[in-house]
């Protein structure tokens, strides 16, 4: 291969933690292990349902930790069933014509309570904490496109942290989102507030003064027309 290799593939940061994931079936052994090793990857956690079927090949249960400890700087192996979907789901999401087959959403979904249920992970549902918190769901689900937009990760830590911020505002909490959402933040601080009613209050004072002027200079041509018998 030409140049660098890389993993293209979605990264998830958490905790100072690199997350990434890669398939095989379309990778000769030398491509699969080259990403490996080329973007120093400590651990391969195995989510296969069946890691010893006919269509393993280079990827057998038995012979990845051998390869992993010689072509991929020592790279640790674990294969944990309890992270891969089962097979009633799996038949589900491949049968053409079923409803997960033309909406892989729903395939997230009942994957998604499958682990909450069996798995030793425990799924940390960003929107739900935030509707239980007492936030709209109309707002809610406006200020995570936003936050998608901005490629903020939905973790444990971020929606702590934004409650915190909430909490520490002292305001109504739909109206914080909304001004969130407004003002295209992905997330708050509680000070960011302190420069909107500055503006408001130089805006408001601005508005508040040009008709003030224009009242004096009535009250002047009033004087004026009264004393010289003069109109403007």
């Amino acid at each position: 291969m030409a140049g660098k290799r890389k993993l293209t593939i979605k990264t998830i940061k958490k905790n100072m933690m690199n997350l990434f994931s890669i398939g095989f079936t379309q990778k000769s052994a030398e491509e699969f292990f080259g990403l490996l090793k080329d973007n120093k990857i400590d651990c391969l956690i195995d989510v296969r349902l069946n890691p010893n079927g006919q269509l393993s090949r280079f990827a057998f249960e038995k012979d990845l930790p051998f390869f992993l400890d010689k072509l991929a700087n020592g790279c640790k192996y674990v294969h944990r069933v309890d992270l891969a979907p089962q097979n009633e789901l799996l038949k589900e999401v491949r049968t053409k014509g079923s409803a997960m087959s033309k909406d892989y959403k729903l395939f997230e979904i009942e994957f998604n309570k499958y682990l909450e249920k069996e798995s030793k992970i425990k799924i940390f549902d960003f929107r739900k904490k935030l509707i239980d918190f007492g936030f709209s769901e109309k707002l809610t689900d406006d200020w995570l496109k936003v936050r998608k937009t901005k490629k903020a990760t939905n973790t444990e830590t971020a929606f702590n942290k934004f409650i915190a911020e909430v909490q520490k505002a002292n305001k109504d909490p739909n109206e914080i989102l909304e001004i969130c959402i407004s003002k295209d933040w992905k997330g708050f601080q509680a000070e960011w507030l302190n420069n909107i009613q500055t503006q408001n209050f130089q805006n408001g004072k601005q508005q508040f003064t040009n008709p003030v002027k224009t009242a004096y200079e009535f009250s002047v041509d009033r004087v004026i027309e009264t004393y010289t018998g003069d109109s403007k």
